[in-house]
């Protein structure tokens, strides 16, 4: 999947730097690279094989919007057992948004680092 040459122990620490949160250029930092290697991040085939690796994790995380659903749904039910109704509000509020029921007032067009959703969508999983 990767190029040949990469240094498995580096990978590995940009890898989880980004899983973190932090830019490329920090990841890289972070891992051991010089800061002249940092400043072209995005170009490095270490950087496109951490990327390329933590999408494929994701999509075998089996993370679906029905497993949404149903840990939201489960939750709502915790909720109602123990009568903790701000918890009831926010998983009605995010079943709603998932269904269309409630829009945000903000509507406009953004493209979205494909990083921020991954982080986003690994940090759901974990919590789970």
């Amino acid at each position: 999947m990767c190029a040949k040459g990469i240094n498995p122990i580096k990978k590995h620490k940009v890898k989880q730097a980004i899983l973190r949160g932090e830019s490329y250029k920090q990841a890289l930092k972070t891992a051991g690279y010089s800061e002249a290697t940092a400043k072209h991040s995005s170009g490095m085939s270490v950087v496109k094989c951490s990327k390329a690796e933590i999408i494929q994790e994701l999509r075998e995380s089996d993370i679906t919007v029905d497993f949404i659903i149903k840990r939201l749904n489960e939750d709502r039910r915790l909720a109602i057992e123990s009568k903790d109704n701000s918890v009831v509000v926010r998983v009605d509020e995010l079943l709603g948004k998932i269904i269309g029921v409630f829009k945000d007032r903000i509507e406009g067009s953004l493209e979205v680092n494909f990083i921020n959703e991954a982080l986003n969508l690994r940090r759901q999983y974990q919590l789970n």
